[in-house]
C-alpha cells in the first residue's frame, strides 16, 4: 500500500523513479529522518589554548622566576640586538612581550620601515641573569633607543648605541637620538596592554622626550603620566644606551610580588650563592679565576655588587601610573 502511494505521488508530480529511488522513497516514509554524524573537528587552536597553562611570574623581578612564559619574536617592526640574540633571554609575561610588538608596530605606522631594536628580558624560567640585578620574573624589558644619522635614516647597530646630553651617539657623533620615534615608543608603551611600572632612562633624555611630547601637543594626561614612570636610576651609571620598561604584576597574579626584593637581600643571596660547600673546601683541583668581559652596552644594570638603587629606594613610591 506504501509503495502504491509512493507510485502515485510521484505519477501526480510527472517523475519517474527508479525501483532505487522508490525503495529509498518508501524507507523515507516508513522511518523518520536521522542527522548524518558530524565529522567537524574542535579548532586545533581553540584546543591550544584550552591546554595550554597559564603563564606566572613568581617573585619578585630581583628574586623571582617564571613558569610557562612565552618570547619576543623577531618581525618587520622588531629584532633582537645581534649581541643579545645568542643569550635567549628574551622571555616574559604576555602582557609585556604584547606591549613591546604593539610599540614596535605602533612606530613602524608612523614612520615606514622603522624598526624597535629589544635587547634582555627574562630567561626561559626566570632566575638571575648574567649581569643582570634585575630580569628575574618576565617583567622587565630593555628596549634600544631609535637612531639617525645625519640624513635622518635609521642606524641599525649589533648592540645598544649610548648618547650624551645633546642627544648625540658617545663616540658617533654623526648619530643622532630620534625623538620624533622615542617619543611615539614611549607613548605606545604606556598605550598597554600591559601596566608600565617604571621606564628608567637618562633623566636628559627623558628631558628631550617631554620636549617632543609638548612639541607634538600629546594629550596632557599621558605627558603627565610620561614624566611620572619616565626615572634616572640612582646609584649607577644612567640609562643612556636604552630604555628599561618594568610592568607592574598582572591584577589576578598572587605569586608575583610587584616591589623588587631589597637590594641587601639580594646581595646577601648571590653571595651565598657563590659560596664554596663545606665538602669543596679542599679542592681536588686548582680553581681558575672567573673573568668577566664587559658587556659592549655598557648596561648600567650590570654587576650584582652594582645594585640599580631604583630597585630599593622607589619602591617605597606609590603606583604611579597605573
Amino acid at each position: 500500500m506504501k509503495l502504491a502511494h509512493a507510485r502515485r505521488l510521484c505519477s501526480l508530480a510527472g517523475v519517474r523513479l527508479s525501483a532505487f529511488a522508490i525503495a529509498a522513497a518508501v524507507l523515507g516514509l516508513a522511518a523518520p529522518l536521522q542527522a548524518a554524524p558530524s565529522t567537524a573537528r574542535p579548532s586545533t587552536r581553540a584546543a591550544k589554548v584550552a591546554t595550554t597553562p597559564p603563564t606566572l611570574s613568581i617573585g619578585s623581578p630581583t628574586d623571582g622566576h617564571l613558569e610557562n612564559a612565552v618570547p619576543v619574536e623577531a618581525s618587520s617592526a622588531l629584532r633582537i640586538a645581534p649581541i643579545y640574540a645568542p643569550r635567549d633571554v628574551r622571555w616574559g609575561l604576555p602582557d609585556l612581550v604584547r606591549t613591546l610588538e604593539r610599540a614596535s608596530s605602533t612606530v613602524t605606522k608612523r614612520f615606514p620601515g622603522a624598526v624597535m631594536t629589544v635587547g634582555d628580558l627574562s630567561r626561559r624560567h626566570g632566575g638571575e641573569v648574567d649581569r643582570h640585578v634585575s630580569h628575574e620574573s618576565g617583567r622587565d624589558a630593555d628596549v634600544g633607543f631609535y637612531v639617525v644619522d645625519e640624513k635622518n635614516k635609521q642606524v641599525l647597530s649589533d648592540q645598544f648605541i649610548a648618547f650624551d646630553a645633546q642627544g648625540r651617539g658617545k663616540g658617533n657623533p654623526h648619530l643622532r637620538f630620534d625623538e620624533a620615534r622615542n617619543w611615539t615608543m614611549i607613548a605606545a608603551l604606556l598605550g598597554g596592554p600591559a601596566h608600565v611600572q617604571y621606564l628608567f632612562i637618562a633623566s636628559y633624555l627623558r628631558t628631550k622626550l617631554l620636549a617632543e611630547a609638548t612639541r607634538v601637543r600629546a594629550p596632557s594626561a599621558l605627558r603627565t603620566r610620561a614624566a611620572e614612570l619616565m626615572v634616572e636610576p640612582r646609584g649607577v651609571l644612567p640609562h643612556d644606551d636604552h630604555v628599561h620598561v618594568r610592568i607592574h604584576c598582572p591584577d589576578a597574579m598572587k605569586s608575583c610580588v610587584d616591589w623588587p626584593t631589597p637590594k641587601s637581600s639580594v646581595i646577601a643571596r648571590r653571595k651565598a650563592a657563590a659560596k664554596p660547600s663545606a665538602r669543596a673546601a679542599i679542592p681536588l683541583v686548582i680553581a681558575v679565576p672567573l673573568v668577566v668581559q664587559e658587556r659592549p652596552s655598557g648596561d648600567p644594570d650590570d654587576a650584582p655588587d652594582n645594585v640599580d638603587d631604583a630597585d630599593g629606594e622607589l619602591s617605597t613610591r606609590g603606583r604611579a601610573g597605573r
